[in-house]
């Protein structure tokens, strides 16, 4: 049994009449006329819950509803999807105003929230329905979900083969309401859930490190040599980063030193925040940080 069933079971009791009566949004049926006028797109990143918490409360989001998708029965329920006997996956239809929030922003949202090179499931839920696709809903979506996918790639923040397929948008089926809106109706068993799978600690880990790259590349106003995998640093390119840094870090730094206590910028500093080395700028840990 799969970690996400386990949980599932031993809380199922305790929350299943605050599912179905909780007074979330509306969707008692399969499609919407509301919805109609914005853009829609439909991913899968293994669990649903995760997906639909990343996107609900972004800004021009209209609504973000998990379902299934691509398999060949005329249905679908939860039992037969998450058993694996239906070829559908877990995924998240998600509606949005692309005139407050590009597809370009919500692939970076989707990708920031999965393993990418895991063709086997996503983290603690292992089989096809939970593996990653994009399915695309028009033909500009595909372009561009492509072009994000090697952009992805050409990062080098992934070692292997990103494997998240995209195909062509298929019949969406709604999950049953007790899994709409999860993370709001019972939010620590999601923490929970969010932890044990491996999800959160995969996220936190692999962004931070993406995060606090991208911020010293744009913020650092003189050359900046782009960081290794291996950090392993010539002489020359560690003379320059050396160069920018203040007389007592120097010291400390290329010279061997030791600073006094509580003597130096940031020695009582405790803002929330990536904190990394200022020479290899490589992550060394996070502070209470919220990552996406």
């Amino acid at each position: 049994m799969k970690i996400k069933d386990i949980l599932f079971t031993i809380i199922a009791l305790g929350y299943i009449a605050v599912a179905i009566t909780y007074g979330g949004k509306d969707r008692t049926g399969i499609t919407d006329t509301r919805l109609e006028s914005y853009e829609q797109v439909t991913l899968a990143g293994g669990c649903f819950w995760c997906i639909e918490s990343a996107f609900q409360e972004e800004p021009g989001i209209i609504d973000a509803v998990s379902g299934y998708t691509g398999g060949q029965s005329q249905n679908a329920q939860y039992i037969d999807v998450a058993a694996g006997t239906t070829q559908h996956r877990e995924v998240v239809q998600v509606s949005y105003d692309s005139e407050i929030i590009s597809f370009e922003e919500i692939l970076n949202i989707f990708w920031s929230r999965i393993d990418p090179t895991d063709d086997g499931g996503q983290f603690a839920d292992r089989g096809y329905q939970y593996t990653t696709a994009i399915y695309y809903h028009s033909d500009s979506q595909r372009i561009i979900a492509n072009r994000s996918k090697e952009h992805l790639t050409e990062s080098g923040l992934f070692e292997t083969e990103i494997v998240t397929e995209i195909v062509p948008a298929e019949t969406f089926y709604l999950a049953e309401e007790y899994h709409q809106d999860y993370y709001k109706k019972a939010s620590e068993h999601y923490k929970l859930y969010e932890q044990a799978s491996g999800r959160a600690g995969f996220v936190e880990e692999t962004w931070a490190r993406d995060a606090a790259l991208k911020f010293f590349e744009e913020s650092l106003e003189v050359q900046v040599v782009t960081p290794r995998g291996d950090y392993n640093y010539t002489d020359a390119e560690i003379e320059i980063l050396l160069e920018n840094l203040d007389p007592l870090a120097y010291h400390v730094v290329a010279e061997n030193g030791t600073e006094q206590p509580f003597n130096n910028l940031y020695w009582d500093h405790k803002e929330d925040g990536i904190y990394v080395d200022v020479v290899q700028v490589r992550p060394c840990f996070l502070r209470h940080i919220n990552m996406i």
